[in-house]
């Protein structure tokens, strides 16, 4: 390991390659983007080292006492006045202005007919006055770089001048949106200039997509000042209330003469879309998502409300969807926006899906009230409230009924010319809730019978929202409280999820009132699986890609303008249809023998897709991945790039190139720039306690961990630390002696800027079981706080390598309606490269996944059971830094594999394949106990038990201890004990069964079971089932018992009887 070097001077080129989008006189920025240096890169170049070395450059005559004042001037003064004099080159007279007093208050300057002056005054800057124009007018021009404004979340009224470069970057499809006074850009705010306080939750997940509302000027000017002035005003007043479903406004500024609104972005549009696209399985977790919604929405109005503000326009389309989208609905919260900021939102959303919709007005939502013949002189504020039960009902019309119930009573209701919720009949013009409204509710309240929570919200919305007399109508006070009552009673448990509404979501269809079938596309099942899906697709992003180009070099990236000759088969290629039928028949041979691209690589396509000379092949268009498959889920063929350099960009192609370019320089160029936006949206996370030398003052710093597989070498062959070199190396290792992998290792560390490097076999002192012992419980944490990790999948030992040249990938570039296409040989192959490669038979290549946690544990464990450890007994360790951290981030404790918080499940676990598992042979002082799976080799799943069905009996007891030290676990379990029932046969009951290993044979006398949990309902036949732990008893103590299978019995097959056992 070598320290890292002596900080460089300060250059033109290291603050031009910090900066962020493109430079000045390149290729032009997306609107509302310029060319700036964020805070925290400044930060980092603004170290007092680096700034000595270029005063030393600057001013050779200076002394070092002098040098040492200047630089304490910059910085403690002058950071931003600086770096604006390196980059406008004019370092020279820096001296000057710290004799001038001149600070970084004083910028930004400008040239005025009185001279140089602050920017909100004429009193001219003395000495600019012996300065050279050319110097002034660098100066001045460069500053604005170093400028960029920083918003804060306790501020929100901004005034920068025109010349003010924004913290803006490019975001995904940074389109725009326009209406009557203004339109909305999607774009990004960088991190560094956004200083959040307590209410920081709508920033969840990473993301910091903002819209930016620009309030177009026009004739209507008075207007527009009018409407910025009072929505800056309510938005204000919003910032100020803590409800999570009210939309939070970063700032309001004006940038010159223009006004403009900065909010977060949500990025699952509005309800409006959400409701026109297919609902997640109706189930517990859908009703509870629907009702907190409900409850939030109100309390909005509420907190609104009680600030004396109406909102007066509350429809779907007003209400944001803020979090992963309609893909992942419950995990996302509902938000209440604005009228005009909504209203983009929801346009912005159709121009990014090119979709076409049919929106239901204003009008649709109003309540009986904004009636002529009603004659009201003011509107009242339960207004809101009418339009919150047309919200609410539709809500849950669509969580029982699917979109296709939603869409059947919109098109039922706008049979009335005016599609309201309300209508008007005889001739006095009488006042009534809708005919279809009344069907509707009624054919709720009929479907859904029992009591339930829907049912009660539906009868609060009949009742006290959708009243048509505004005096009888409920005020916000009394609806949230009465929602918030239905909200918050959970006994008993059918409340929330009966019977009937699973029957509903098990249904098929099911008829509205006038007898149409409302068709549900979506599997209903509410039985989750126990395993992880493990089909893996690549869900790429252009999100990243643009920026990361505009940084490089395109020109070196670029391939060959003439990449492909005109071929008689670009024209079947209409990527505007998502099943692309080629037709093809192409000859091999000849299409080999072709110098058309095109040819060769729909050859090499129909060769993977193993189709026979003359078949036709299809391609089908996967716009997630950004390629063709030969069916909608065989393997990718063909992967789909837009030129960069191309206006045309489609959602369906990934921004890129075809082919990485086999300069070592360039490819670490690329990478280098993959990470610098890895550190740009999100934080490196340091962990102090690890040590990277033996020094006196802990030297703590960015690592990188290499990941690989040591392979089956001769001792000879193996590089590694022992106690008796450990000395010789701390002094040297040289590079020549290192294995070819830790060599590559070295090259890629070296390029990516990184002074230390962890390899395993080198950081930890081989062939000493006290130093395996501390440091294998921290592996997990030594690959999770490294700054990043290589891992080495290509190579089968440490002397294989990991860098070697690339096979060449077959490409063509074609022309399409739209522009320039690239197609590439999908190469990507995440399954082949990654899963199958040795290194993923080692610990450290475990994948961890986010996903419903006692899946996420099982599957981890699954996984790791797999593994090829070089000592068995090494199984409890290589894991338990996984183990701790899952621990922390569920909430629980957990040892040997079992979390207490899902105790039940995690030791429900069982051999894969029957009487497949061996005990381990630990001494004394490790023994594992048998109950759990780490005491034996051999790969474990668990059973298959649904979910939401079982009663846990909290059997046994949990073997957490708890004192003033913390929670302990105990090797022992508690539990309750029966005896078996033969009352059909031993082989009957041997069938629910499975044994933990061959050596087990079975023994009703000794054999009991542990009734862990039953199913809440009995199957087909009538019966329960009951899940076990089989244990058997040890012969040194009739009390105490192991392991040794588990079971699905039936109650025939358990005695009544009950023992307490200890299970050790």
């Amino acid at each position: 390991m070598a320290a890292a070097n002596d900080n460089p001077s300060v250059t033109y080129d290291h603050i031009r390659e910090s900066c962020m989008n493109n430079p000045d006189g390149g290729d032009p920025n997306p609107k509302g983007c310029s060319f700036f240096l964020p805070k925290d890169m400044a930060e980092s170049l603004m170290r007092l080292e680096s700034v000595k070395s270029t005063l030393r450059q600057r001013f050779e005559e200076m002394n070092i006492e002098a040098i040492d004042d200047l630089a304490e001037y910059v910085m403690t003064h002058a950071k931003q006045v600086f770096l604006t004099s390196v980059y406008s080159k004019t370092v020279n007279r820096l001296k000057a202005l710290q004799n001038s007093g001149f600070k970084d208050e004083d910028l930004p300057v400008c040239i005025k007919p009185e001279g140089i002056c602050r920017i909100n005054s004429t009193s001219p800057l003395e000495y600019f006055s012996d300065w050279e124009s050319s110097d002034v007018d660098s100066f001045c021009l460069q500053q604005w770089v170093f400028l960029a404004p920083v918003f804060h979340d306790n501020r929100f009224i901004y005034g920068f001048d025109g010349k003010h470069r924004l913290p803006y970057l490019p975001a995904e499809q940074h389109g725009k949106a326009s209406g009557h006074f203004g339109e909305v850009r999607k774009l990004k705010l960088h991190f560094a200039h956004y200083q959040r306080g307590e209410h920081a939750e709508i920033f969840s997940g990473g993301s910091f997509d903002v819209a930016v509302k620009h309030l177009l000027q026009n004739d209507e000017q008075t207007d527009v000042e009018k409407f910025f002035e009072k929505e800056r005003h309510t938005l204000e007043i919003m910032k100020g209330i803590n409800n999570k479903h009210l939309i939070r406004a970063i700032a309001a500024y004006t940038e010159g003469n223009e006004k403009y609104f900065l909010f977060p972005w949500a990025n699952g549009g509005n309800l409006e879309h959400m409701l026109q696209s297919n609902r997640p399985t109706l189930d517990k977790a859908l009703v509870e998502w629907v009702l907190d919604q409900i409850v939030g929405l109100s309390s909005a109005i509420k907190a609104l409300h009680d600030k004396n503000i109406r909102h007066g326009d509350i429809k779907p389309s007003n209400i944001l969807c803020s979090g992963p989208g309609t893909g992942n609905v419950i995990e996302s919260t509902l938000i209440i926006a604005d009228v005009g900021l909504a209203k983009q939102h929801v346009d912005y959303t159709r121009y990014r899906n090119n979709t076409t919709t049919t929106r239901h007005g204003s009008v649709t939502y109003e309540p009986p009230e904004v009636s002529p013949n009603r004659q009201l002189k003011a509107l009242p504020r339960n207004y809101d409230i009418w339009s919150l039960g047309c919200v609410f009902l539709e809500l849950i019309i669509w969580a029982v009924y699917n979109k296709h119930g939603i869409q059947s009573f919109h098109n039922q209701l706008s049979q009335n010319s005016t599609a309201r919720f309300w209508e008007e009949v005889g001739s006095r013009n009488t006042q009534q809730i809708h005919s279809v409204v009344k069907i509707w509710i009624k054919k709720l309240r009929s479907d859904l019978k029992c009591s339930s929570a829907f049912i009660d919200v539906i009868k609060l919305i009949q009742g006290e929202l959708l009243v048509i007399s505004n005096e009888r109508r409920a005020e916000s006070m009394a609806g949230v409280e009465s929602l918030a009552k239905i909200r918050g009673k959970i006994s008993p448990p059918e409340y929330l999820f009966n019977p009937e509404l699973e029957k509903l979501a098990n249904s098929k269809q099911s008829s509205t009132s006038n007898g149409s079938a409302i068709q549900d596309t979506v599997n209903l099942s509410t039985q989750w699986p126990t395993s992880l899906n493990n089909v893996w697709r690549n869900a790429t992003e252009n999100i990243w890609a643009k920026p990361l180009i505009s940084r490089l070099k395109l020109s070196s990236l670029l391939p060959a303008k003439n990449v492909s000759k005109p071929c008689q088969f670009e024209r079947i290629f209409d990527f505007e249809s998502r099943s692309l039928k080629s037709l093809l028949s192409i000859d091999d041979s000849a299409s080999d023998a072709s110098d058309c691209s095109l040819c060769r690589l729909l050859s090499l396509s129909r060769a993977k897709a193993n189709l026979n000379i003359g078949e036709p092949m299809n391609l089908f268009r996967d716009d997630a991945s950004h390629v063709l498959r030969s069916s909608p889920s065989g393997p990718p063929l063909i992967s789909i790039y837009s030129d960069p350099a191309s206006e045309f960009d489609p959602t369906y192609a990934l921004c890129g190139q075809p082919y990485i370019p086999e300069s070592p320089n360039t490819q670490f160029r690329l990478l280098n720039q993959w990470i610098h936006l890895c550190d740009e949206t999100h934080d490196y996370v340091r962990n102090n306690s690890i040590r990277l030398v033996e020094t006196s003052d802990n030297t703590n710093d960015h690592y990188v961990a290499l990941s690989h597989c040591w392979g089956k070498l001769k001792k000879e062959d193996r590089f590694c630390t022992y106690a008796r070199n450990i000395d010789a190396l701390k002094m040297n290792i040289p590079y020549k002696a290192l294995p070819k992998t830790f060599q590559d290792a070295v090259t890629v560390t070296r390029a990516l800027g990184v002074p230390y490097l962890w390899i395993d076999s080198l950081c930890i002192i081989q062939e000493d079981e006290k130093d395996w012992e501390l440091e294998a419980t921290r592996m997990e944490e030594v690959f999770s706080f490294a700054y990043c990790t290589i891992a080495a999948s290509r190579g089968t030992s440490s002397l294989s390598g990991f860098l070697g040249k690339r096979k060449p990938r077959a490409y063509a570039k074609i022309q399409t309606s739209g522009g320039p296409l690239y197609l590439a040989e999908a190469i990507d192959d995440f399954h082949e490269d990654v899963e199958k490669s040795e290194l993923s038979k080692r610990v450290s290549s475990l994948k961890y996944y986010k996903d419903e946690r006692i899946r996420v544990i099982q599957d981890i464990n699954h996984k790791y059971s797999k593994l090829s450890l070089t000592m068995a007994t090494d199984r409890p360790k290589a894991i338990l830094g996984l183990q701790n951290r899952l621990a922390h981030a569920f909430g629980s404790n957990a040892c040997y594999g079992i979390y207490e918080r899902y105790l039940e499940r995690t030791l429900l676990w069982e051999a894969e394949e029957p009487g497949d598992l061996s005990r381990i042979s630990y001494n004394d002082a490790k023994s594992i106990p048998s109950w759990s799976w780490m005491a034996y080799t051999g790969t474990i799943r668990y059973m298959e038990i649904p979910f939401e069905q079982v009663d846990w009996i909290k059997n046994p007891e949990s073997p957490f201890r708890f004192s003033a030290h913390g929670a302990q676990c105990d090797d022992r379990l508690h539990a309750k004990a029966n005896h078996l029932l033969l009352l059909i046969d031993e082989a009957e009951l041997l069938s629910r069964v499975r044994i933990d290993s061959r050596d087990y044979t079975f023994d009703q006398k000794n054999w009991k079971c542990i009734v862990v949990g039953k199913n809440k309902v009995p199957d087909a036949k009538g019966d329960i089932v009951h899940y076990v732990l089989l244990v058997r008893s040890m012969s040194s103590d009739p009390q105490t018992y192991e392991r040794v299978g588990v079971g699905a019995l039936l109650a025939c097959h358990i005695s009544p009887a009950i023992e307490s056992i200890v299970v050790t």
